[in-house]
């Protein structure tokens, strides 16, 4: 079978990547965008963060029958899950997306198990540990500008260090879990789990 190459965004930077397959399983797509429903991110918005049309990213979120996509298709979804995975839509349906997806019982990225989803440079970066070798930057290269504008409440793009970083900072200026969220245009489980992370570090 004649090799073909995906754009691998998601993976390497948008380097190219050669594979056997013009089709990988599904599975993965559907989740990632099913989390971004339940982000609260319609359709339309994820359509035109992938270059998909909104009836497709439709059928990807919800049709379990056919069990492959395009790999271009799986890529595309792969990149636009990673830019968004941690920041709750604000759009002006995003409210009722939520709601929804939680009907449909669609889970949040943090509340994936190992398992969920097959193990790669992308996943393994949802599912390990933040403060693992392999999530954490080192902290001498941290933008506090783009922290203090984070912590005022600007929507600005933090590195998951950064992020830890900001939330801890706001832990302990005595604000609570949802303002935290609210500030940081994240969610509550996020914020949880990088308090959680600072409380063993302190122990």
């Amino acid at each position: 079978m004649a090799k073909h190459y995906a754009l691998a965004s998601y993976a390497d930077g948008g380097d190219w990547r050669e594979t056997e397959h013009l089709y990988v399983p599904r599975r993965d797509t559907r989740l990632r965008l099913q989390s971004l429903m339940a982000l609260g991110y319609t359709a339309s918005e994820v359509a035109a963060a992938t270059g998909l049309s909104p009836s497709h990213v439709c059928n990807l979120r919800t049709d379990v029958v056919h069990t492959t996509v395009h790999v271009f298709t799986a890529d595309a979804v792969a990149s636009a899950f990673r830019d968004r995975w941690d920041k709750l839509a604000t759009g002006p349906q995003a409210n009722r997306q939520r709601s929804k997806a939680r009907r449909l019982g669609y889970l949040l990225p943090l509340e994936w198990e190992p398992g969920d989803v097959d193990t790669d440079d992308t996943t393994e970066m949802f599912l390990s540990d933040p403060s693992s070798p392999e999530t954490t930057e080192n902290p001498e290269v941290l933008d506090y500008v783009a922290i203090a504008e984070a912590i005022a409440g600007r929507r600005v793009t933090l590195t998951r260090a950064e992020l830890s970083h900001a939330i801890v900072t706001l832990q302990d200026m005595g604000v609570g879990v949802h303002e935290t969220a609210e500030r940081l245009h994240t969610y509550t489980r996020l914020v949880n789990r990088y308090r959680a992370r600072a409380r063993q570090d302190a122990a």
